[in-house]
C-alpha cells in the first residue's frame, strides 16, 4: 500500500495526465518537496551532531584538566536525606574534611551510600581546592551531540511538515470551492433540473 501511495504522489507531481488538476500538482509537489527537505535536514543534523560533539569534547577536556579527585574523611556518621526519602535510591548526608595545600576544607555532601565517622570519601576538587562535581565524560559529549541533533531535526521536520499540512488545508478549501462551482454548473447552468424551469 505504501509503495502504491508513493507512486501516486510522484505521478501527481511529475506525471502529464490531463486528469490531474493544477491544484493536485501543487499539493503533490509540496508533499514531495517537504519530504526531501526533511531528509536533507537529517543529513545536515548529522553534521551538526559532529560539530556539537567536537565542541563538547574540547570543553570537557578543558574542564577535566582543572579537576582532580582527592580523599576526604567523614567527620561523623552519615544521616539519611529526608528530602530524598521518596526517591528510588536513598541519599545520605555527611560532613567531610580534606586537606588542600596545607589548608583544611570541609563541606556537607550527599552520597548514595552510608558512611561512618573516619571513613574515606572520594571528592572532586577544583583548582582552588573546593569540592565540585565530577568532570563530564566522552559519553556525556556524545549524548549532548545526539540530543542536540535530534532536537534540531524535530524542529525542522515539524516546521516543514506543519507548513505542508497548512498548505494542503488551504488547497482543500480551493478544491471544495471548485467542486461547489462544478456542481452548481452541472445542476443549474448545465442542463440540470434547475435549467428546465427557465
Amino acid at each position: 500500500m505504501r509503495s502504491r501511495s508513493r507512486r501516486w504522489w510522484l505521478a501527481r507531481a511529475l506525471g502529464r495526465s490531463r486528469l490531474v488538476r493544477r491544484i493536485d500538482r501543487v499539493e503533490a509537489w509540496a508533499v514531495v518537496a517537504g519530504l526531501v527537505v526533511v531528509l536533507v535536514a537529517a543529513l545536515y543534523c548529522s553534521t551538526v551532531s559532529d560539530d556539537i560533539y567536537a565542541a563538547r569534547s574540547r570543553a570537557i577536556a578543558a574542564e577535566a584538566s582543572t579537576r582532580h579527585q582527592a580523599e576526604a574523611v567523614a567527620t561523623a556518621a552519615s544521616t539519611p536525606d529526608k528530602k530524598a526519602a521518596q526517591q528510588a535510591t536513598q541519599r545520605h548526608t555527611v560532613h567531610i574534611q580534606w586537606l588542600f595545600q596545607n589548608a583544611t576544607h570541609d563541606e556537607v555532601v550527599k552520597l548514595d551510600h552510608a558512611v561512618k565517622a573516619g571513613d574515606h570519601v572520594p571528592v572532586w576538587l577544583d583548582d582552588r581546592g573546593n569540592a565540585t562535581t565530577p568532570p563530564l565524560t566522552d559519553a556525556d559529549a556524545r549524548a549532548d551531540a545526539v540530543g542536540g541533533a535530534i532536537l534540531l531535526w524535530i524542529l525542522v521536520a515539524s516546521t516543514i511538515l506543519g507548513g505542508v499540512a497548512l498548505l494542503r488545508r488551504v488547497l482543500n478549501r480551493f478544491r471544495y470551492r471548485s467542486w461547489d462551482r462544478g456542481l452548481r454548473w452541472l445542476l443549474v447552468d448545465g442542463g440540470g433540473p434547475g435549467a428546465h424551469h427557465r
